[in-house]
């Protein structure tokens, strides 16, 4: 049996694994939304079949947060539905069918992660109907959800807020209690912070994050809060003219809450890095 835990009234999320990335429903007056689909098709159309189940509607949107494999990869189960993501957000997604996705790489993907082999059998990549830029709103008989576009954790990274129930979906700006990825190319930790700073300010009564459990604006503010001193130790790092090398030797970085991911954390300072010594020599 698929497990759906019910944030509140109208919003469920599934944040145990099964499809890596965290998935969430969001229950309007006569359809839902599906918000990302998971690492891949099989285990994506089973969340769809259990949340049209419990929610007692048809799926009618599918909201993608950003464009990393385990929030897209289930997406053609989803083909009937209005397909909505940034405009970056589908940008990027087309450059990585045409170069990370290929089949060739998706098949040495398959030997390395042999439990791919049967879930991508069939996988086909299926782009966004519907971009924007900025802010997107869906509304059905007067229920809003929010979709706000903010970047940080990748170019393109949305996150959705649904005023009637107050809850944040967050996409990857948030991994609850776990230490975040912020290798990708496109992370930019200072519009991160910001993104933060927006989704406190709207002072949810929970969250739902893109990976870990369903949590609270007190996670919001503990990642925000470290995020904030490891950019300071690098930038101060940066200004006293330490070279990437150099800055990765160190050990004397800021205290996470939690476990460190060593090779998160690698490839955090290596982004981090390139982005804020860009910064500051611009000051």
């Amino acid at each position: 049996m698929f497990d759906l835990e019910q944030v509140s009234e109208n919003v469920w999320a599934h944040t145990k694994g099964e499809t890596r990335g965290n998935v969430a429903f969001i229950r309007l007056k006569q359809s839902g939304i599906m918000v990302d689909t998971g690492m891949d098709p099989k285990t994506a159309k089973i969340a769809r079949d259990a949340a049209e189940k419990e929610m007692e509607v048809p799926i009618k949107y599918l909201v993608i947060t950003h464009h990393h494999g385990d929030h897209v990869f289930g997406n053609q189960v989803l083909e009937d539905c209005e397909i909505i993501s940034s405009k970056d957000m589908k940008e990027i997604m087309e450059e990585q069918v045409s170069t990370t996705w290929t089949k060739e790489k998706l098949e040495e993907r398959m030997e390395q992660v042999p439990e791919f082999k049967d879930k991508w059998d069939d996988l086909r990549f299926v782009l966004p109907t519907t971009t924007f830029e900025g802010e997107y709103t869906i509304e059905e008989e007067g229920v809003k959800v929010e979709i706000v576009q903010t970047n940080g954790h990748t170019r393109g990274s949305s996150y959705l807020y649904i005023p009637n129930d107050n809850i944040v979906i967050t996409g990857d700006l948030l991994f609850a209690e776990t230490f975040p990825y912020g290798g990708d190319p496109s992370v930019d930790p200072y519009l991160w912070i910001d993104a933060y700073t927006q989704m406190i300010y709207l002072n949810p009564v929970k969250v739902v994050p893109g990976h870990g459990p369903i949590t609270f604006k007190e996670e919001l503010e503990i990642q925000q809060k470290y995020l904030e001193m490891l950019v300071k130790k690098i930038e101060d790092l940066v200004v006293d003219g330490l070279t990437k090398e150099e800055v990765l030797e160190r050990t004397d970085f800021p205290e996470f809450p939690y476990e460190v991911d060593p090779n998160r954390l690698k490839s955090m300072l290596e982004r981090c890095f390139d982005v804020i010594k860009e910064a500051v020599e611009s000051y």
